[in-house]
């Protein structure tokens, strides 16, 4: 099992939280590139999606800083 999240901040700085699973890595890893490809384009300061197993092990990870200054 895997587990897909995806995390929004708004620009009030709410996070939203969303979670989606897939039973094997090659579903899991195309659900997180969908998101992903949501997350590029997105108007939030930041969105981020994380893939990881059922044991808590992480896979893959990427974030996406809209309108702020690099760090």
């Amino acid at each position: 099992m895997f587990y897909i999240i995806e995390i929004q901040k708004n620009a009030e700085g709410q996070y939203a939280h969303l979670v989606y699973t897939a039973e094997s890595q090659n579903q899991a890893e195309s659900i997180y590139y969908d998101k992903l490809r949501f997350a590029a384009i997105s108007d939030l300061p930041l969105h981020s999606v994380v893939l990881i197993t059922e044991n808590g092990d992480r896979h893959m990870s990427k974030a996406y800083r809209h309108g702020e200054a690099a760090d």
